[in-house]
Order: C-alpha cells, then sequence, then structure tokens
C-alpha cells in the first residue's frame, strides 16, 4: 500500500508517482490523503491508472476536487479491469461529478465498492446512481453519508433497489431523507432480495420509519438463513441492547443486527417463515408485541417444530394473548422453557396458564413475574400445581417475583407444597413478610423434599420471625441432605441466634452458614460459640457487619479452640479490637483446621498485628488472612514481615489501607525474599512511594512465588513504576502487578515495554 498524506507535490514528484504507477507490479492501493492534485497532474494521473495493472483500491481524500479530475478519474472506469474499490471522501463532487462517475458504472464490470461519503450529492446525482443501480452487476457497497439526499432522490434510489439484485449494502446516514423517502424505502425493501445492510440513521424520519425498515431487511436475513441448506441455527434473539434501537440477531454464525418494531413486524416475519428443524430458541424479549402479535407467534410454532425456549419477556401481552398461546401450545411437543416475565398477563392470564398447566407435561420452566398476578391467580396457578406432577416431564421451576401476591396466596402454595413432589424452584421474593404463621407459609417454598439450600438474604427477618421459620423447618419433612443456610442482609438480633442453632441442629448437614450484615452481638456470638464446640458440619461462618466486639471474639476463640471443621471464618467489619485479637489469636495455635480468615475493617492496631505474628508462627494451616481497613503501621507490618520469614502455609495476605507506608513496605519486602510461600500480596493505598516500589522491585528479582501484588492508590511515580518494569524483565511469575491510581504519568507509561504493560495494570 502506498500512501501520501498531507503534503503538496511539486512538478518532478508528480512524474515520479506517475512514472511508478506505470511499471509498479506490486502495489495494490493507493491513498492521497490531502494530497493537491493539479489539473493537468490529474490528467496524467488517470492515464497512469488507465495503464496499470495492479492497483485495486484507490482513496482519495481531497476538499473541492476539481470537476475535470472527476471526469478523468470517471473516465478511467471505463477501461480499467482491476480497481475494485473506489474511495472518494469529502470530494465535494456534487451532482454534476457524481454523473461522470455514474455514466462510467453503466460500463465497468469490476467496481465493486464505491464512497462517496461527504460530496453534496443531492436528489439530482441520485438520480444518476439510481439508473446505474438498474444496470450495474458489480457494485455491492454504496457509501452515501453525509450528502444531501432528500425525498425525491429516495423515491428514484427506491424503484432501483426494487430490481437490483447486487447490492448488499446502502449508508445512507446524515442526509435529508424525511417519512415520504422512508415510506418508499421500505417498500422497497420488502421486494429487494439482497440487500443486507441499510443504514439510515441521522434523517429528519420517524424513529418507528427507522426502525421499519431495518426490521424488513433483517426479518429477511433470518429467513434467508433458515432456507438455506445444512444451516444449523440454534437460537433467533431481538433482545433490545440499552440505549439503542438495535438488537441483536444470534446465529450458530455470528451476530447480525437486528430490530423489532411491534406486531406488524412479527406479522411480516411469521408470514415469511418456511419449516425449520434447528431453531432451538426464539427470543422476543423487548418488542413491543401485544395480544395481536402472538396470534403471529402461534403461525411462527407451527412452523419452527425444533424450539425448545420461548422468550417474550418485557412486551405487552395480556390475559387475551396468553389465551392464543396456551391454545397453541396444547399440541407442542418441544418446548420446554417459557418466558412470560414482566407483561400484563394479570389473574385472567394466570387462569388460562393454570388450565394449560394441568394437561401439559412438557415445561417445565415457567416465568411470570412483573405481571401484577394476586391471590386470585396465585390460587389458579396453585391447583394446577397440585396436579402438575407427574415424574419427568413436568414443572420444576415457577417464578412468581414481583407480583400481588399476598397471605391468602402464599398459604395456597405452602398447601400445593405438601402434595407436589418435583417443583424445585418456587420463587416468590420481594414480598413483604408478615407475622406468625403467615411468615411461614411463605417460605415453606424454598424448602421441600429435593431442596438442598435455602436462600433468605434480604426477606426482613427479626427474631420473632425466625423463631417462626425454626418451627416449620422442625415440622417439615425436608431433605436429609441440606447443605446451606443463607440469612444475610435481616434483622436478626442475639434471641434469633438461639432459633438459628436449632435450625442447624435439626439439619445435621449444613456446611455454609451466612449470618452478615445482621444485628449480632455477643450474646448471638455466645450462642453461636456454644453450638460450634461440639457441632462436626459447618465448614464456612460468615458473621461479617455485625456488632460484635471484644467479648464476642473471645467466646468465639474459645469454640475454635475446640472446634475442628471450621475452615473460613468472616469477621470483616465488627468492633474488634486488639485485644478480641489476642483470643483469636491464641485459638489459631491450637486450631488445625481454619485455613481463612477475615478481619478488614475492625480497630486492629500494633499490637493486634504482633498477636497474630505470634499465631503466625506457630500455625500451619491458615492460608488466607484478611486485615485490610486497620491501623497496624510500619510496626504492625514489621511483626507479620517477621512472621512471615518462619511461616509456611499462608500465601494470601491482604494489608491495604493499615498507613503501612515505605518503612512497613521494607520490613516485608525483605521478609518476602526469604519466603517462597505467599503468592498474593495487597498493599493498596498504603501511603507507598517510590523508595517503597523500589523495596518491591528487588523484592520480585529474587522471589520467584508472589504471582500478584496489588499496590493501587498510593504515591509511586514515573521513578517507582520505572523499577518495577526492570523488575518485571527478570521475574517470569508475576501475573498481575497492580499500579493504577498512583502518581504514575500517562506518557512514561506509553514508553513501557507491550510485555510488561499486559501484566501491569496502568489504565488509571
Amino acid at each position: 500500500m502506498l500512501s501520501i498524506f498531507y503534503t503538496k507535490l511539486n512538478p518532478q514528484e508528480e512524474n515520479h508517482l506517475i512514472v511508478l504507477l506505470k511499471i509498479n507490479q506490486t502495489i495494490t492501493s493507493l491513498c492521497l490523503n490531502w494530497t493537491s492534485i493539479s489539473r493537468e497532474y490529474g490528467y496524467q494521473f488517470a492515464n497512469a491508472l488507465k495503464i496499470n495493472k495492479t492497483i485495486t483500491t484507490l482513496k482519495l481524500h481531497q476538499p473541492h476536487l476539481d470537476p475535470d479530475i472527476t471526469y478523468y478519474l470517471s473516465d478511467v472506469l471505463r477501461t480499467n479491469q482491476t480497481l475494485i474499490n473506489l474511495n472518494l471522501y469529502y470530494a465535494h463532487i456534487g451532482d454534476e461529478g457524481v454523473c461522470h462517475i455514474a455514466n462510467s458504472l453503466k460500463i465497468n464490470k469490476t467496481l465493486t465498492t464505491l464512497h462517496l461519503e461527504g460530496n453534496r450529492i443531492g436528489d439530482v446525482g441520485m438520480q444518476h446512481l439510481a439508473d446505474v443501480l438498474k444496470v450495474n452487476e458489480t457494485l455491492v457497497t454504496l457509501d452515501l453519508q453525509h450528502n444531501e439526499v432528500g425525498d425525491e432522490g429516495t423515491v428514484n434510489l427506491a424503484n432501483a433497489l426494487k430490481t437490483n439484485r447486487t447490492l448488499l449494502s446502502l449508508d445512507l446516514e446524515y442526509n435529508k431523507i424525511r417519512d415520504s423517502g422512508g415510506y418508499h424505502l421500505m417498500n422497497a425493501s420488502k421486494m429487494n432480495q439482497t440487500l443486507q445492510t441499510l443504514l439510515i440513521n441521522h434523517n429528519p424520519m420517524s424513529h418507528l420509519q427507522k426502525q421499519t425498515i431495518c426490521t424488513i431487511l433483517n426479518i429477511k436475513e433470518i429467513i434467508h438463513k433458515l432456507q438455506q441448506q445444512n444451516n444449523q441455527i440454534d437460537k433467533i434473539s431481538t433482545s433490545r441492547q440499552e440505549n439503542s434501537l438495535e438488537t441483536i440477531l444470534t446465529f450458530n454464525t455470528g451476530n447480525l443486527k437486528h430490530r423489532v418494531a411491534g406486531d406488524e413486524d412479527i406479522r411480516y416475519m411469521a408470514s415469511m417463515m418456511k419449516s425449520n428443524n434447528t431453531v432451538k430458541i426464539l427470543d422476543l424479549c423487548d418488542s413491543q408485541i401485544t395480544d395481536v402479535g402472538i396470534r403471529h407467534i402461534c403461525d411462527i410454532l407451527n412452523n419452527l417444530k425444533s424450539i425448545n425456549s420461548l422468550i417474550l419477556k418485557n412486551n405487552r401481552i395480556g390475559a387475551q394473548g396468553v389465551h392464543y398461546l396456551t391454545n397453541a401450545l396444547i399440541t407442542n411437543q418441544t418446548i420446554t422453557v417459557l418466558d412470560l416475565g414482566q407483561n400484563q398477563i394479570r389473574d385472567d392470564g394466570a387462569r388460562h396458564l393454570a388450565d394449560f398447566l394441568k394437561i401439559n407435561q412438557i415445561i417445565n420452566t415457567l416465568n411470570l413475574s412483573r405481571n401484577q398476578i394476586s391471590d386470585k391467580g396465585a390460587h389458579c396457578l396453585a391447583d394446577a400445581l397440585k396436579i402438575n406432577q407427574v415424574p419427568q416431564q413436568t414443572l420444576v421451576s415457577l417464578d412468581l417475583s414481583l407480583n400481588r401476591i399476598g397471605d391468602e396466596g402464599e398459604r395456597d402454595f405452602a398447601d400445593v407444597l405438601e402434595i407436589n413432589q418435583t417443583l424445585v424452584t418456587l420463587n416468590l421474593q420481594n414480598h413483604r413478610l408478615n407475622e406468625g404463621k403467615v411468615f411461614q407459609l411463605h417460605n415453606v417454598p424454598y424448602i421441600n423434599k429435593t431442596t438442598t439450600g435455602l436462600d433468605l438474604r434480604r426477606r426482613y427477618i427479626d427474631d420473632n420471625q425466625i423463631y417462626f421459620l425454626a418451627n416449620v423447618l422442625k415440622s417439615s419433612h425436608v431433605a436429609e441432605v441440606f447443605f446451606t443456610l443463607n440469612l444475610r442482609n435481616n434483622y436478626i438480633g442475639d434471641a434469633g441466634v438461639n432459633d438459628v442453632c436449632d435450625i442447624l441442629d435439626t439439619f445435621k448437614t449444613i456446611y455454609t452458614l451466612r449470618l452478615d450484615r445482621n444485628w449480632i452481638g455477643n450474646e448471638g456470638a455466645l450462642s453461636l460459640a456454644n453450638f460450634l464446640k461440639t457441632n462436626q458440619t459447618i465448614t464456612t461462618l460468615d458473621l461479617g457487619e455485625n456488632k460484635i466486639d471484644d467479648e464476642g471474639a473471645e467466646y468465639l476463640a474459645d469454640a475454635l479452640k475446640m472446634n475442628q471443621t471450621i475452615t473460613k471464618l468472616n469477621l470483616r467489619v465488627n468492633h474488634i479490637t486488639d485485644r478480641g485479637v489476642k483470643h483469636i489469636s491464641e485459638a489459631l495455635k491450637i486450631n488445625h483446621t481454619m485455613t481463612s480468615l477475615y478481619l478488614q475493617g475492625n480497630e486492629i492496631t500494633v499490637k493486634g498485628a504482633h498477636y497474630l505474628a505470634d499465631a503466625l508462627k506457630i500455625n500451619r494451616n491458615l492460608t488466607y488472612l484478611h486485615l485490610r481497613r486497620n491501623q497496624i503501621g510500619a510496626v504492625g507490618a514489621q511483626h507479620l514481615a517477621d512472621a512471615l520469614k518462619i511461616n509456611k502455609t499462608l500465601h494470601t495476605l491482604n494489608l491495604g489501607h493499615n498507613g503501612i507506608g515505605d518503612e512497613g513496605t521494607r520490613y516485608l519486602s525483605d521478609a518476602l525474599k526469604i519466603n517462597q510461600i505467599v503468592k498474593t500480596i495487597n498493599h493498596d493505598t498504603n501511603q507507598i512511594g517510590n523508595q517503597g516500589a523500589s523495596y518491591l522491585s528487588d523484592t520480585l528479582m529474587n522471589n520467584q512465588t508472589i504471582t500478584h501484588l496489588y499496590i493501587w492508590e498510593n504515591q509511586i511515580g514515573d521513578e517507582g513504576a520505572g523499577r518495577f518494569v526492570d523488575a518485571l524483565k527478570v521475574n517470569e511469575t508475576i501475573l498481575e502487578l497492580t499500579v493504577d491510581l498512583n502518581q504514575i504519568n500517562f506518557y512514561t507509561v506509553n514508553d513501557f515495554p507491550d510485555v510488561v504493560k499486559r501484566r501491569m495494570a496502568l489504565w488509571k
């Protein structure tokens, strides 16, 4: 490729280029970008192109190209047999220049791509191009964006498109086409059999007109793909993208743009759809489909016999549309997933679905979230679930979240689950819990015989409600293998912890207990500690973001001295000081199972760090220690560094936001030259400067085990960054060194070797 930018050629240089074009046998692409061309030189340049046998692409970006030069270039198209791409960007050739080019294209048999962006082409020029499209059989791409084409020129273009059989891509963005021109383009799109891409944004036509035109083109693309022999298509999707008119049409061969405007587009799709046995997923969410459009979807289902998932989420489907759909699905033997979330089916639509579920044994997943279903509709669905429970082919997942189901509806579902043995997931989430029996019934749907985990996070559960839940669980016939209990982000206090322990005592196999973000204090910690002294199953305990202080920490530490099953303990963001850490550290000297300890966001200082360091010198099991957002300082870092010289098990240490500074970094860096176990170190927000970076880089020169080092948001400048670059040239084990949000100059970063930048996070 030969490119000449921003220059005015002198006569000698012009002659050299002309000679080169006549004799060169290798250059295939020529670009003259903002390069001045005189009229006389333009004539000789054109004659050279007539002789040249290798140039396939010619790009001219020159404002106000002389009309005579445009004529010379168009004359080239009459005789040249190699040129396939011609780009005239912002040359302002106008209607007269387009006329010359159009006349040549009626004869030319090789040009496939013509870019005429920004050339002041109006309706007259479009008439000339339209005449070309009626006879030309080679042009496949035509770019006319940023011109002055209006409705009159668009009418001529549309008439040409009705008969054209070669053009695949047409760009008309940033012109002056209004709804009248858009209407003619729409009709032409229906008749044209080849055009695949038509860009019409940024014209003064209505939003709906733009959508309709593009929908027609892309529905035809769907049909084309469906009709191709041996084309295996897994999914047709028209899911709208956020802040865009466009949606994605997905085939196994890639992604194509698709837009859907509503019922009329669905009708057009249905009218053209032919039988196909490869489509598995039909995704028509966010498509403004109403009850009328559902009738057309039923027609599509009759043609596409292999669909197993029908996605109609976020449309405008009401009860009548559901009635049409369920009648069509009575004979369907393939659809197992039906998503009607975020529509308007209400109680009448729920009744139609309930009648359908009583006889259907194919669908196993049904989404009815956000549909304004109340207790009345819930009652109908609950009755259906009493019948729909034949093994294998039956409903296993029902989503009714974010509806208007109250106490009565919850009670109906609770009764159902005493009978139904196959429903695994029933989602009634985000309904406000009530007191007493209503609460226990509300939670029963999550604990039938096939349930192995109970997720009750963010459910407004307080001490009274956890008491009722415990009673329900004791009396329910629940699976003996019950692995997880998630009560995160509720209002459980000390009294409620006793009931949690009762639940744990009922289900002997629970190994994960989440009680973070509650109101648990020292008394609650004592109840848990007493339970843990004899429990042999819980391995993960999360008590983060509660109200536990040193007293509660002491209770838990005493339990850890006896408990031999807990491997992960999370006490983040409580009120634990050095005194509480002392008790935990003493437990670590004895405990032989704990592998992960989270103490970030507490009130630990130098003393606490000293206690933990002493424990690490003895402990042989802890692999993960999280101390971020405490106050251990440089001296605390020194204590931990001394421990790292001895410890042989810890592989992850988070000391971010602890005011360690350069001095503390020196202690840790020296220790890591000896320690060959630690793989991940977090030093973020620790007031580390260039000196600290120098210490760490020296460590990386010697250490061959650290894979991740995080030192973002410190005070490291270009000098420190340079030290890290030198270290990474030697160190081959670091996978990620994060140093963003420091004081490193952007231009310094650009000078780093690519191999280094791939391993350093330097984007800010």
